[in-house]
Parts: structure tokens; C-alpha cells; sequence
């Protein structure tokens, strides 16, 4: 019996558009900072997705903001994050060709691994009537490194046989550590450190996994 291979989707900006969603909303929750801490900002939260959104605040105020973060203060921000992205998400567009592709699929085993809040991310899911097509839903405060090693040791087939699909160098570089394939979903990825195989979409994937499995 030949074992089916094992996709693993990062969410934001492979699965549903919603990049820029994220990236107005931390533009919105800065707004009263600097031109220059805000364009810090967009541009971190730009290249390092998948990172999530508590370490990135955190983050922010240590090294652009420089000034303390309490809990209190943490929270609060996080939860004005969710109000603001939360039902832009839940009607943003899926990226061409995810949803065909996710609501067709035969022939491998899907799971999702985002720094989206692990709570949030699910319910954002079935509410978008697409969690019965994958076999688990992994979110923060894990990261996506453990979550592939979680998926590894589930499964215990060879590597090889594991593929990630993301669209940032956290992506790239979890894939990496964990020793599994990747492959690089539209273009944010900067050109020195860009992946070896890279789609600007999921409509022709099931074309691109078939050389996975010649």
C-alpha cells in the first residue's frame, strides 16, 4: 500500500489573502507612533510571517517603541488586533486555486501550521467551511517547527514524503530545521533567500506535487 503524502499549509496568504489584512490592522493599532516606527513595523510584520502576533508585539516594543510592554497593556492590544482583522478574514478571498484544490483533494493528508492564535485560527476555519478537509488545525503559541515535529512523529512515514507550503522565510525555515520539503506560495519571500520551487498560487499545484511523487 503506498502511503499518501503529507501537505502541510501555512494559512495566511497560501490558504486565504488575508496578509494585508494583518498588515493594515498593525498600522491601525500603531497609528499614534512615528512615520518611521510604523513603516518599521509594516516592514517586519511583512517578511517574518508566521511569526505570531504576541512576539511580534512584543517585539515592536522592545526594539522600535522602546518602551516596557505589560501584560495588561499585551492583552489589550492583542485583543483590539482580533476586533479589527477578524471579520475582514471571514470574508476575504481564498488564494486562486486553495479552495478547488482543498475541497477536491484525494489523494493527500492536509493539515494547517499559522501563528494565527490556535482558538482563533479553528474557528475562523469552520466558519469558512473548510475544516473538515484537513486532518489537524496548528496555531500559536506553538511554533511551526513543533507542529511539523507533531506531524512527523504522528504519521512516521520518511521525510520525504512531508511538504510544506508557505509564504515567508519562517515557513521556509521551519521546513528546513525539521529536514521536509517546501515549497514558496507567491513572492514575499526576499529574492536572496527565496525557495528553490515557487508557485504564485494554488491553481496548478496538484501539477507540482506530481513531480513529488514521480
Amino acid at each position: 500500500m503506498i502511503k499518501k503524502k503529507i501537505l502541510i499549509f501555512d494559512f495566511d496568504g497560501v490558504i486565504l489573502d488575508s496578509v494585508n489584512i494583518k498588515t493594515l490592522a498593525f498600522q491601525e493599532i500603531f497609528k499614534d507612533h512615528s512615520k518611521s516606527i510604523i513603516k518599521k513595523i509594516t516592514h517586519h510584520h511583512q517578511i517574518n510571517g508566521g511569526i505570531s502576533r504576541s512576539n511580534k508585539i512584543r517585539y515592536y516594543f522592545k526594539f522600535f517603541i522602546k518602551k516596557k510592554l505589560t501584560k495588561k497593556n499585551e492583552k489589550e492590544i492583542i485583543k483590539k488586533f482580533k476586533n479589527i482583522i477578524f471579520k475582514k478574514i471571514l470574508k476575504c478571498k481564498f488564494i486562486l486555486g486553495a479552495y478547488s484544490f482543498i475541497k477536491n483533494n484525494k489523494n493527500y493528508i492536509c493539515y494547517i501550521s499559522s501563528g494565527t492564535p490556535q482558538k482563533e485560527l479553528r474557528k475562523i476555519c469552520k466558519i469558512r467551511g473548510i475544516s473538515k478537509y484537513f486532518k489537524k488545525i496548528y496555531g500559536s503559541p506553538l511554533s511551526k517547527e513543533n507542529h511539523i515535529r507533531q506531524i512527523i512523529k504522528k504519521h512516521k512515514q520518511n521525510k520525504k514524503n512531508f511538504i510544506f507550503l508557505g509564504d515567508s522565510i519562517t515557513d521556509k525555515s521551519a521546513s528546513k530545521k525539521c529536514n521536509i520539503s517546501f515549497i514558496q506560495v507567491g513572492n514575499s519571500i526576499t529574492e536572496s533567500r527565496k525557495a528553490k520551487i515557487i508557485i504564485p498560487n494554488l491553481k496548478k499545484l496538484n501539477n507540482i506535487l506530481k513531480k513529488f511523487n514521480d
